[in-house]
């Protein structure tokens, strides 16, 4: 899971929710790295088996895409 910039703490929070010891979570500032590559500021992006879901922008789209991952809550 990505989601570039710091400008998105709510995102970050929604995945802190979701207990997937499985996930790695990379925020914050980019670094030179495919996974940081064309990645849009201000969006989270669920990745796996080396495809990404389409960026979700809201609390509720990325809480969705973490459901269809199989995410659980805490």
């Amino acid at each position: 899971m990505v989601i570039p910039g710091r400008d998105r703490p709510d995102l970050v929070a929604a995945v802190q929710t979701r207990w997937r010891p499985d996930v790695v979570l990379s925020w914050g500032d980019t670094v030179q790295s495919p996974l940081w590559e064309g990645r849009d500021s201000g969006k989270a992006y669920v990745c796996r088996r080396y495809a990404c879901e389409t960026p979700s922008t809201t609390v509720e789209e990325l809480l969705a895409a973490l459901e269809r991952a199989g995410a659980t809550t805490r």
